[in-house]
């Protein structure tokens, strides 16, 4: 089913079978090393992008199903607003009605073009 929805996005049965064994790979070969040394979260953590990039596979694993081309980033203003706050070191909260594991990532994503870096802040 992933695959039929990537090759959706890409519009290539091929290279949508290619992307989908890299990024189901990763995602093997780090759920076991989790399995064997599981990471303790405290209470408060930083983001940490090593020795496991979890961001870059999480926007590898959702950004292979999105259709840029028919993607709509909606109140582009809002957008502008929120990195104006975080730039300025406010809080940000964002409430989704909806929310879901790929919330996280679809939000870097889609305003990487207009808001570079704002998705990893």
């Amino acid at each position: 089913m992933y695959t039929s929805e990537v090759e959706k996005a890409v519009k290539d049965r091929r290279k949508a079978e290619e992307a989908t064994l890299l990024v189901f790979k990763d995602m093997c070969k780090t759920y076991a090393e989790q399995l064997i040394a599981p990471y303790k979260f405290p209470s408060y953590h930083q983001m940490m992008r090593s020795p496991t990039d979890y961001f870059k596979m999480g926007q590898q694993y959702i950004g292979c199903l999105l259709d840029f081309d028919r993607s709509i980033l909606m109140y582009p203003e809002r957008w502008a607003q929120i990195k104006r706050w975080v730039d300025a070191k406010e809080n940000v909260i964002l409430l989704a009605n909806h929310q879901s594991e790929g919330d996280a990532a679809f939000i870097p994503l889609m305003t990487e073009l207009s808001h570079p870096g704002l998705g990893e802040m």
